[in-house]
């Protein structure tokens, strides 16, 4: 939905097909409803058909600082994908198709 929303909410987890989104507020948690056709529809054209079939919103809880890595990584190619839901998303469904 863009970078002013994402400072404010996060994909959290899909569940079948229902996509838990963190706001952090309940004054985001009301506008993110009232938009919810819209977001569904700009899902729908950016990640197919099927996969978001509702949107559940909930209040996250605080955030904490980032903790360090130890050692060295692998490249994922998930870490291309921008928005950090959709990151989420992705990892999720690619570990649903390898199952």
């Amino acid at each position: 939905m863009g970078k002013r929303l994402a400072r404010y909410s996060r994909a959290s987890k899909l569940v079948r097909d229902r996509l838990v989104v963190e706001v952090d507020d309940e004054v985001w948690k009301e506008s993110l409803t009232g938009l919810r056709g819209q977001i569904l529809r700009k899902l729908e054209m950016a990640i197919g058909e099927g996969i978001v079939g509702d949107i559940q919103f909930q209040i996250m809880p605080p955030r904490f600082a980032a903790q360090k890595q130890a050692g060295p990584t692998l490249f994922d190619e998930a870490e291309s994908i921008e928005d950090a839901g959709m990151r989420r998303i992705y990892r999720q469904a690619r570990r649903r198709e390898t199952a």
